[in-house]
C-alpha cells in the first residue's frame, strides 16, 4: 500500500529502482556491486527515514527491520562463502530504504527470482541432480547445527576437461540481476496488493 506521502513515495521508489539497476549493470559487466553504489545507499536509507518517520517504528526502526530483513540472509550467505559482500550491502540499503512492509515483498520476489533462476541455471548445465543432493545435505546439516562450507557447490562447480580457470570463470554468478528482479517483482506484487 503507497504510502501518503507522495514526495518521499516518488523519491523512495527511485532510488530502490534506480540502485537496483545499477547494481545489476556494474554486477554484469565487473562482477562487482560498487561501494560507491551500496555505501550511500544504506546511509541515505537510513536518514530518510529518520527525516520522514523519526526514530520510531515508523522511522529509523523501521529501516532497521527492513535492512536486517533483507540484509541478514545475504550476510549469512556470504560468511559461508556463497556470495559477494556487495549483494549483502546492497540489500541492506535496499531494506533500509523499503522498511519492513515492503521488505518481506523483495525478500519474497528475490527469493522466487533466485530460485527460478538457480533450477534454470542447473537444468541448462545439466546439473540439477547434483544441485539437489547439495542443497539437501545441506538443509540436513543446518538444522543439525553442523557448519560445512564444502559440500554446495561441491558437485556444481565440476566440469569435465575443464581447467581450473576455466572452472572458476565458468561457475561465476552475478547476483546483481537477480536481485533486481526480484525487487521488481516484489514491488509490483506489492503496488497490486
Amino acid at each position: 500500500m503507497p504510502d501518503e506521502n507522495l514526495t518521499f513515495e516518488f523519491l523512495h521508489w527511485a532510488v530502490i529502482v534506480s540502485a537496483v539497476l545499477i547494481a545489476a549493470f556494474t554486477d554484469i559487466r565487473t562482477q562487482l556491486i560498487p561501494n560507491w553504489l551500496t555505501f550511500p545507499l544504506i546511509l541515505s536509507g537510513f536518514c530518510a527515514a529518520v527525516v520522514v518517520g523519526g526514530w520510531g517504528t515508523s522511522g529509523f526502526l523501521n529501516a532497521l527491520g527492513g535492512s536486517a530483513l533483507l540484509g541478514a540472509p545475504y550476510i549469512l550467505v556470504y560468511a559461508r562463502g556463497g556470495g559477494g559482500a556487495g549483494d549483502a550491502k546492497l540489500l541492506l540499503g535496499i531494506g533500509a530504504w523499503s522498511g519492513i512492509e515492503l521488505g518481506i515483498y523483495f525478500m519474497a520476489g528475490v527469493f522466487v527470482c533466485s530460485l527460478l533462476f538457480f533450477f534454470a541455471f542447473s537444468l541448462a548445465r545439466r546439473e540439477l541432480k547434483a544441485v539437489l543432493y547439495s542443497t539437501f545435505i545441506e538443509a540436513y546439516r543446518l538444522l543439525r547445527m553442523q557448519s560445512s562450507m564444502s559440500t554446495i557447490g561441491a558437485h556444481s562447480g565440476e566440469v569435465e576437461g575443464a581447467t581450473e580457470q576455466e572452472e572458476k570463470t565458468d561457475s561465476v554468478i552475478v547476483f546483481g540481476p537477480i536481485i533486481a528482479a526480484g525487487v521488481l517483482v516484489g514491488g509490483v506484487a506489492w503496488f497490486l496488493t
